[in-house]
């Protein structure tokens, strides 16, 4: 289900997005040109840098796009959700990106206003 998009019931409220049956705390990183990279660094546990991911995708300046998470997907063994606000009735999307069957992780990415921020699952 690569890239494939599903709606979902997605609610922001502060600093916390529901989907569904889910909660997530939003874990916000920089909006420098470079947020999607800041979010692939942070769930590797900062140690790289957005450069690193830049690289390791091939994405060229600019923005990264569905293909820099399917590249990353795929080379960390990843499935990727990006979660997308739709309207303020809870309407929504989720974009799905799966390495395989049993990936190393499930991360979850919030996409809004043309920014990427990381989403931490709440317990």
């Amino acid at each position: 289900m690569d890239g494939s998009v599903h709606p979902a019931d997605v609610r922001v409220r502060r600093n916390v997005v529901a989907v569904n049956d889910a909660r997530f705390k939003i874990a916000r990183v920089r909006g420098d040109g470079d947020c999607l990279f800041h979010c692939f660094d942070r769930i590797d546990g900062m140690r790289n840098g957005p450069a690193f991911y830049r690289n390791m995708t091939d994405t060229p300046r600019g923005w990264g796009d569905t293909r820099s998470i399917r590249v990353y997907s795929e080379i960390t063994n990843r499935n990727v959700y990006v979660v997308m606000p739709g309207s303020p009735q809870g309407f929504g999307f989720v974009e799905v990106f799966k390495a395989s069957r049993r990936p190393a992780s499930e991360e979850f990415l919030l996409f809004r206003d043309s920014h990427f921020d990381h989403l931490e699952r709440v317990a």
